[in-house]
């Protein structure tokens, strides 16, 4: 019995754990930026219905080279000051089509990039902000 509640206990700490976003480096326009990733299990069309539907609060969004971008947005749960949130989705492979990446960068109003060094709060405050997609995400993929 005791070997069942270990074993319990190791695998829900285990989903608990890959079920977290990170942080990590994005390619754009030609440099790497810092960027939250979220690896989560749903398709890269779900996904992208999972931002539209969290972020349609927020504004509308502008395509920019293949990211989503939201532009002079204000989250007080991210920042006192307004931000420009650039989203993508990315199905992990060829081969796996059943899960997707979901990127985030973040940006000032005037489109000057985050940098995890300088802004490590405001990175720890959006990895709990992506951490908040699944539940859209999910119920993107039923529709």
């Amino acid at each position: 019995m005791k070997q069942v509640f270990i074993m319990m206990a190791f695998v829900m700490s285990t989903i608990f754990l890959n079920a977290q976003s990170q942080m990590g480096i994005t390619s754009f326009n030609k440099s790497a930026q810092s960027s939250v990733i979220y690896n989560l299990p749903f398709s890269e069309e779900a996904v992208w219905n999972g931002i539209e539907n969290k972020m349609n609060a927020y504004g509308k969004a502008k395509k920019v080279k293949g990211f989503q971008m939201y532009n002079n947005v204000r989250m007080p749960e991210i920042s006192t000051e307004p931000l420009t949130l650039y989203f993508s989705a990315d199905k992990k492979s060829n081969k796996d089509k059943g899960n997707a990446t979901l990127t985030m960068m973040l940006a000032n109003e005037f489109d000057r990039f985050y940098t995890l060094e300088e802004n490590g709060e405001i990175f720890a405050k959006a990895k709990i902000f992506l951490n908040g997609f699944e539940a859209p995400v999910a119920a993107a993929s039923l529709e």
